[in-house]
């Protein structure tokens, strides 16, 4: 029996080390992936040459997406580029909340059976949430809703992150457009459980 509990702890440790250098490149850093912008625009809007201007669509650093990003498994998507499994319905609380409630709202998800099967879901952190947008499309929310999720809102998202100079504040997303705001956390946004994936 000792035995056997030290084989299956040097698996599990193997699998962890394995998970975590996955999120590492050969040098320790982490890789972040390329923002999905390919266009480069000048100051009135306007698309214009890439070539030479040091934009991100010229430029297009960071680790590839996969030709598929998202993998849609009943009422759960994993995106195959950060291995984060997101509920497909991203809107499961049919309702905006204060942050706080937000919490409150994970918590009862996972002591009601969960999403498909699993009861360890919680809210992103802002990184984690600021990656789904896609920054190619003016909207994100949209684009989202046609590559797997339903019912995607075009406002804002809870993190669960404070901001740090505003600590009554966190972190949310808009979706639609993509971008970061801090809001007072009184304030109504919607819910989108993740869980770490396999």
């Amino acid at each position: 029996m000792f035995k056997m509990k030290n084989i299956l702890s040097v698996a599990f440790a193997s699998v962890l080390v394995f998970t975590a250098a996955s999120a590492f490149a050969a040098n320790g850093k982490v890789r972040l992936p390329k923002t999905g912008q390919t266009v480069c625009y000048d100051v009135q809007g306007q698309v214009i040459d890439c070539a030479g201007t040091g934009m991100d669509g010229e430029n297009r650093v960071g680790e590839a997406w996969p030709a598929k990003r998202f993998a849609v498994k009943g009422a759960c998507v994993t995106d195959k580029l950060t291995g984060l499994m997101w509920t497909k319905n991203a809107n499961l609380a049919d309702a905006p909340m204060p942050w706080i409630d937000s919490f409150q709202f994970v918590k009862d998800l996972n002591a009601n059976g969960g999403v498909c099967g699993y009861t360890d879901w919680r809210m992103p952190n802002i990184i984690e949430l600021g990656l789904m947008p896609n920054k190619e499309m003016a909207d994100s929310a949209a684009w989202l809703n046609g590559n797997g999720f339903d019912n995607v809102q075009e406002y804002n998202y809870w993190s669960a992150t404070t901001r740090a100079n505003h600590v009554e504040h966190a972190w949310r997303v808009q979706m639609n457009y993509g971008y970061w705001l801090g809001s007072n956390k009184q304030t109504n946004a919607f819910v989108w459980p993740v869980r770490s994936g396999e």
